[in-house]
């Protein structure tokens, strides 16, 4: 971890917020988590929010607000948070950091252009399972498939939406 104690607020935790897109005089929940870095290469906690009483229904999508802690000005009611909220914040920081090619519970990252605050910030996001070897070896032959094909991905991504997946 670094220098200054990060931690996550729970999941479900309600908070208001300083941001442009936000509704006026609405609390939001906290729905999903992530890390990422300033332009001076410190950690930063992300948020994505949800309007308080709907949640992150179809219906309100254009509501939904990604963050940083920053931009939260007053927490109204604390989410539940245990041990291993710390260690999924350990986790996104080694892996942000290069110094684990893969959490146990694999990573995907990801560069959010698109940031309601001023900061690019690169974005990890957790995965289910795959293991560091298998993870490497098919970096690896993705990237030989390639090199042969260029359009490997573009089909790839096609498959996926016909079939349902989305990684």
């Amino acid at each position: 971890m670094t220098d200054k104690q990060l931690a996550f607020l729970g999941l479900g935790t309600i908070v208001e917020v300083d941001d442009m897109d936000a509704l006026e005089h609405t609390k939001y929940v906290v729905v999903a988590r992530a890390i990422g870095q300033d332009s001076n290469g410190e950690t930063i906690l992300r948020y994505m929010l949800a309007p308080h009483p709907y949640g992150h229904v179809p219906d309100q999508k254009e509501n939904i607000l990604r963050i940083t802690a920053s931009q939260i000005t007053k927490i109204i009611h604390e989410g539940y948070t245990d041990e291993l909220d710390t260690k999924l914040l350990d986790d996104l920081e080694d892996v942000m950091r290069g110094t684990l090619t893969q959490v146990v519970s694999g990573t995907k990252a990801e560069v959010d252009e698109k940031s309601d605050s001023d900061e690019k910030v690169k974005q990890v996001t957790p995965l289910v399972g795959q293991e560091p070897k298998l993870a490497a070896a098919q970096k690896l032959e993705e990237e030989n498939i390639l090199k042969r094909d260029p359009f490997y991905k573009f089909r790839k991504m096609k498959e996926e939406k016909v079939n349902g997946r989305t990684d």
